[in-house]
């Protein structure tokens, strides 16, 4: 059990930064870092975990820490030298552990020896500020196809900002194993779909790796892709680096710890960046009065942990192999697009994207091929509407109880505006997420998105 992924879930679900959370504990912006990383005394993690509800034993607060530590000895029977003998502590550190001092990371040793008679509990729900700019409606739609199908039939100029993550040919179950001529072929036919859906300002954030040639050689795909980006009218503007711990060991190469993100425009004079929505305050190592108060730019150099499974998995983690951590989406959409934007993730996979943008307050188009991973986005978005709320019930209207038995005839994800289409411009967002008819009920019919 660790204490770090659960604490650092635990605050960007309730929109705190480190600065937030360390003025909300009377501590510092450097201590909650720390605790994030796993390091740390428990004279950080004990406020952290009061203020976001993360109880211990299940019975919260966590200022009783030390009194539970013992009480789940000592219903095993144990003395302090059974306990040290088991976790390979002194029996010092166990005393100060009761006492409601030490170190982390002693403390979730003598958790994972004492479990499960002493367990930590997510919080069942934490207080979450709403989207910003509220006022304006968010509608999420799902689509059941392949996306080189789905794209031409969007209207055109209709999306301010793409955001996915393609296949690599790297053996996943949902690829193909094509040769690296072929997956550069795939590669072409959806980026040229792309640039006619893009608003004047709109963009493009593309997720690519590396693509293996052999055993032993690997290409970054940057280098292959961006020819194509440039013959189709997209300008890059920048490379990013995300970097993340975890993952396969090599004896042969470094192993790979990082993925790139290509942020590419329509027009590299005119688009849209947010920087002051993305600032990083913990950047903010030194007192210099120069720095700005919401922190620092984060730079070309992001560091997000994969969402991982198993013991100690993250809360948003679903069956998809290859899911993407939220923070890092909405880190995307804030800096790059407006409130009330239409954003589009040609391969939606688990709908990280259409999440973080419901999150926002943006809309979305979330193309996914495979119907297991596409009914996994739809109980996602599901989920995490019932959590925070949303702004207008999906598939409800303000005309009243009428008007909503007669939208509960209506296909599922059939969202639609509640003032109706008529007064809506053309291309809008409301317009362009009316419902379709779904391939994944094996309609034959024409089943473009609405314009």
């Amino acid at each position: 059990m660790k204490f770090a992924p659960l604490i650092r879930e635990a605050r960007q679900r309730a929109l705190l930064s480190q600065d937030d959370l360390a003025k909300a504990v009377g501590g510092s912006a450097r201590a909650i870092w720390l605790a994030e990383q796993g390091a740390g005394t428990l004279k950080t993690l004990v406020p952290v975990l009061d203020e976001l509800k993360i109880a211990i034993a299940g019975l919260p607060p966590a200022s009783t820490l030390g009194l539970r530590i013992r009480a789940a000895r000592q219903k095993k029977g144990w003395s302090r030298q059974d306990l040290s003998e088991r976790c390979g502590l002194s029996i010092p550190t166990l005393r100060s552990l009761e006492r409601g001092t030490g170190r982390i990371a002693s403390l979730e040793t003598v958790i994972q020896a004492l479990a499960p008679d002493i367990r930590v509990r997510r919080p069942s729900k934490i207080s979450r500020e709403a989207p910003r700019e509220a006022s304006c409606q968010s509608i999420q739609r799902f689509v059941n196809a392949d996306c080189i199908e789905a794209m031409p039939t969007l209207p055109e100029a209709s999306i301010s900002l793409a955001v996915t993550s393609p296949p690599y040919n790297a053996g996943k179950e949902y690829e193909n194993n094509l040769t690296v001529q072929e997956y550069l072929q795939f590669t072409e036919r959806w980026i040229s779909c792309v640039p006619r859906l893009l608003t004047p300002t709109g963009a493009l954030w593309l997720n690519v790796r590396h693509i293996m040639l052999s055993d032993t050689e690997a290409v970054p795909l940057p280098y292959l892709v961006y020819p194509i980006l440039v013959k189709h009218g997209l300008h890059v503007i920048q490379e990013v680096v995300w970097h993340f711990e975890g993952g396969l060991a090599y004896a042969k190469r470094f192993s790979h710890r990082t993925e790139r993100w290509m942020w590419c425009v329509k027009n590299p004079e005119d688009y849209v960046f947010h920087l002051d929505d993305v600032r990083d305050r913990t950047l903010n190592i030194s007192k210099d009065k120069r720095s700005h108060p919401d922190g620092k730019n984060p730079t070309d150099y992001w560091h997000f942990p994969t969402v991982v499974g198993g013991r100690g998995a993250s809360r948003e983690k679903t069956s998809h192999p290859c899911q993407f951590p939220q923070a890092m989406i909405e880190r995307i959409i804030r800096a790059c697009s407006n409130p009330g934007d239409l954003i589009l993730d040609p391969f939606g996979g688990s709908g990280t994207t259409a999440v973080a943008a419901y999150l926002n307050n943006r809309s979305s188009i979330s193309i996914e091929a495979e119907p297991r991973y596409h009914e996994i986005a739809q109980a996602r978005l599901d989920e995490t509407q019932r959590e925070y709320g949303d702004f207008l019930p999906r598939g409800s209207t303000a005309e009243g109880p009428e008007a909503q038995e007669e939208a509960e005839g209506e296909p599922e994800y059939a969202d639609q505006d509640p003032k109706g289409q008529a007064n809506q411009p053309e291309g809008s967002p409301e317009q362009l997420l009316c419902d379709p008819d779904d391939r994944q009920h094996g309609d034959e019919a024409d089943w473009s998105l609405c314009a």
